[in-house]
C-alpha cells in the first residue's frame, strides 16, 4: 500500500501465515486486522481499534496506537509508537537506536503488556496547562531493558509550577533493568532547578521516576542534613539517579 487504506467499523482485513502488509501510505483502522502474518511499514499507521494475532509488525515509519495492538513480536525501527492503546507482544516490543516510544496523544498513558527493550527514545511530556493528564505515563507488565544508547527526552509546555522536591512517576514495570545512555530536557525558566531521574522499586514494583532537584550546589552542613533525611526516606528504595541537561 502506498496510497491510503480505511478498515472502516465493522470491517475486517485477515492475513493469513503467509500474507504481508507493506505499507509505505496510510493505514486507518477502526475495524478489526486479524490473522497470522506480517505488517512492514514505513508509512502511517493509525489504529483505533484492533490489530490483532500477528506474528510480526516492524515499523519504521509512524505508528499511532488509541486501540489494541497484539502481535507475537514487534520493533520499531525507526520512527514512532504513541498512543494511549494497549500492546500486547508475547516475545517483546523493541525500540531500536532509530525508534521512539512516545506514550498518549500529547500527555496520555500506555500499556505494554510482555517485555520492553528500549535501545532508542523514551519521550515524555508535560502538559500543565492542558485538560488532560499532567504527565505521560507507561506501564509494563514485565520487564525494562535499557541499554547504552537508551535516551530519556522529556519535554514540557510550561516549567513554572516545578518546584524543587517534586516527584513524577513516568514508568512502572515488574523489573526496570540498565541506565538511559543520555538524559535530556527542556531548558527550565527557574535556572536554579534542574531534574534528575531515578530507578526505585516500590511495593515489588520497579518505577522510572523524575524528581526536581536544586542546580545550584548547597553548603556541605545542609548536604549533610538532607542526605540524612532521605536516607531515611528512601533507604533500600533507590538504585540509581543520573542528572544532566
Amino acid at each position: 500500500n502506498s496510497g491510503t487504506v480505511n478498515n472502516e467499523v465493522n470491517a475486517s482485513i485477515y492475513l493469513s501465515g503467509t500474507s504481508t502488509i507493506n505499507n509505505s501510505g496510510t493505514v486507518n483502522n477502526v475495524g478489526i486486522i486479524d490473522g497470522y502474518g506480517v505488517i512492514n511499514s514505513d508509512g502511517i499507521i493509525n489504529n483505533n481499534h484492533q490489530i490483532t494475532g500477528l506474528f510480526n509488525i516492524t515499523s519504521s515509519g509512524s505508528i499511532i496506537n488509541n486501540g489494541y495492538i497484539s502481535t507475537f513480536e514487534m520493533a520499531i525501527t525507526g520512527g514512532e509508537l504513541s498512543g494511549n492503546g494497549d500492546v500486547y507482544v508475547g516475545n517483546g516490543l523493541v525500540i531500536t537506536e532509530a525508534g521512539t516510544l512516545a506514550p498518549g496523544n500529547s500527555t496520555g498513558i500506555m500499556h505494554v503488556f510482555g517485555d520492553l527493550t528500549i535501545d532508542g527514545t523514551l519521550a515524555m511530556e508535560f502538559d500543565p496547562l492542558g485538560f488532560g493528564l499532567l504527565h505521560d505515563r507507561l506501564y509494563v507488565s514485565q520487564n525494562v531493558f535499557l541499554s547504552e544508547t537508551s535516551v530519556l527526552d522529556v519535554s514540557f509546555l510550561s516549567d513554572d509550577w516545578f518546584s524543587l522536591g517534586n516527584s513524577f512517576d513516568l514508568m512502572l514495570a515488574e523489573t526496570i533493568t540498565g541506565d538511559f545512555g543520555n538524559f535530556y530536557y527542556d531548558a527550565l525558566f527557574d535556572n536554579s532547578l534542574a531534574l534528575e531521574w531515578g530507578i526505585f522499586n516500590d511495593f515489588g514494583q520497579d518505577v522510572l521516576r523524575l524528581t526536581v532537584v536544586s542546580a545550584v550546589p548547597l553548603p556541605a552542613a545542609a548536604w549533610l542534613f538532607i542526605s540524612g533525611l532521605a536516607g531515611l526516606i528512601a533507604a533500600g528504595k533507590r538504585r540509581k539517579h543520573h542528572t544532566t541537561h
